[in-house]
């Protein structure tokens, strides 16, 4: 993946943290994050403080600039420049504040993608209206497609907390995490972790929601067809022929690709490595950031849970 990111703020930063986080496949290396953005150092300085492990999950570039109607800062030819260096974008996303802002913006980055013969990757668009978009590009395909996100009557639509259960997902995770630790641990009141949900901290509700949110990557990297979860709002369910796993093999196999996705939300989170045996959550220290080979199989263990709770979660009964 290699993303470009017009205008670093709230949204902005919240896209790169999902491509880091919930865009981990078995099959894909390192995300590059190409910002543009007229603060982009200021930004960085910030974005290393809050996670300073940041380079273990993502390849970053941080470009001072403005790509507008009026003004393109620096030239065109160092943005593109520094763009094609990154490798071979997949796409960009234009995350203004304002919508007539967002769309004259994505109007420019069309036209500079056109002068370098890039023809393919799409362009999301952040709108507050995603009717300001109107008809047109709507058959378009690649680099002619201007694609609309963060419309607020589309985020209530899909807000989970209008559902029934809120979290339903996520609290499963949360309940089979705890269910797998020792009494020991599970009953520590200084294990802030392993507690229960409707007592967790906001941290360790965001991980197991990621946790959820992530089953997409772990549906593809185990090969199922993109038709059976792709643009499917809640859990995808699966029939009794479509399984995550068959065999010890392949689910270590994403047990491992659920410690790096692990890895990655903690980092992104602020946490850091340490070489004492156990985590230090004032700190945000963990032992366990390293690479899944490097773990004790009782560690691996935490891994294959959320495995196994993903195969019963994408089979259970709605």
């Amino acid at each position: 993946i290699h993303a470009v990111i017009v205008g670093f703020g709230q949204t902005g930063q919240a896209i790169a943290r999902d491509l880091i986080v919930n865009c981990r496949t078995t099959y894909l290396e390192r995300p590059h994050i190409t910002v543009i953005d007229p603060n982009a150092k200021a930004l960085e300085g910030v974005m290393r403080l809050r996670a300073p492990e940041i380079d273990e999950c993502a390849e970053f570039t941080f470009l001072e600039g403005r790509i507008a109607s009026e003004a393109i800062m620096p030239s065109a030819d160092v943005l593109t420049d520094a763009v094609l260096a990154a490798g071979p974008m997949t796409a960009a996303y234009v995350c203004l504040s304002e919508d007539s802002a967002v769309l004259a913006t994505a109007g420019m980055v069309q036209s500079l993608l056109r002068t370098v013969n890039v023809a393919k990757a799409p362009i999301f668009a952040r709108l507050r209206d995603a009717a300001a978009l109107g008809q047109r590009n709507r058959d378009a395909r690649g680099l002619d497609t201007l694609i609309a996100f963060g419309d607020l009557d589309a985020i209530l639509g899909a807000s989970e907390f209008l559902s029934r259960t809120p979290d339903a997902a996520a609290r499963s995770f949360c309940e089979a995490y705890r269910a797998s630790l020792p009494p020991e641990l599970r009953d520590d009141p200084n294990n802030t972790s392993a507690r229960p949900w409707d007592q967790l901290d906001e941290t360790f509700r965001q991980a197991n929601r990621d946790a959820v949110a992530h089953i997409p990557a772990k549906l593809a990297s185990a090969g199922i067809a993109p038709a059976l979860w792709r643009g499917v709002i809640g859990m995808p369910r699966l029939g009794e022929e479509h399984v995550l796993f068959t065999d010890d093999e392949t689910c270590e196999a994403l047990a491992r690709l659920e410690h790096h996705r692990w890895n990655a939300q903690r980092r992104m989170d602020g946490w850091r490595w340490t070489s004492a045996p156990k985590k230090d959550e004032a700190l945000r220290h963990h032992p366990s950031l390293v690479e899944y080979d490097a773990l004790s199989d009782e560690v691996k263990e935490f891994d294959r849970v959320y495995v196994r709770e993903t195969e019963r979660a994408l089979h259970a009964p709605r």
